[in-house]
């Protein structure tokens, strides 16, 4: 019995530092997983922003295209954007104009693109790195299990406290006043 209760003793100090140690980690656990919500919030946001811009430069592109291929339109008598009769020399300036902003566009939608699909890979990185928090979250111990260990840490201290303190006089109950001088002679 007095070994048990002397490990169990030994043992204490290390489930102080285990509680104390998960009581930490789950607090880091927790601003990391709220400052990978805020950066998800905010990479969402970036992107729902650049799928506008792509959407508003698709759409940019599409008109272009229309108003080059009526300025191609040869039978066309009216200029598309000034709407003044249009000539060869008109014709050919347009298409050039043209031409030259739809590249424009053009790369521009292709960087609208690659940056949703970058951010798109940021978010899934992030979601994982949020789903694993989460499941070391469930590992961890909450503030309730904690303050119900260091409970138990210190009721166990006042029982070894008592117990300790409690051994000379049992032992004087048990085995009488002169127990200690027969085990020294």
């Amino acid at each position: 019995g007095r070994e048990a209760g002397g490990g169990r003793r030994q043992d204490m100090p290390r489930g102080r530092v285990a509680v104390a140690a998960g009581g930490a980690r789950a607090g880091v656990v927790e601003e990391e997983g709220q400052a990978r919500n805020r950066r998800l919030s905010e990479l969402r946001a970036a992107q729902e922003s650049t799928r506008a811009d792509a959407a508003h430069t698709q759409a940019e592109l599409a008109a272009l295209d229309e108003q080059s291929s009526a300025l191609r339109d040869i039978a066309t008598s009216l200029c598309p954007v000034c709407e003044q009769p249009l000539t060869a020399e008109h014709r050919g300036e347009m298409l050039a104009r043209n031409l030259t902003h739809a590249a424009e566009l053009r790369r521009a939608l292709a960087a609208a693109q690659s940056g949703v699909s970058t951010q798109q890979q940021q978010i899934s990185a992030l979601e994982e790195e949020r789903t694993r928090l989460q499941r070391e979250w469930t590992q961890l111990p909450r503030e309730n299990e904690l303050n119900e260990v260091s409970q138990m840490l210190a009721e166990l201290d006042a029982d070894i406290e008592r117990s300790t303190a409690a051994g000379p006089a049992l032992a004087h109950q048990w085995y009488g006043p002169d127990t200690g001088r027969h085990a020294l002679a």
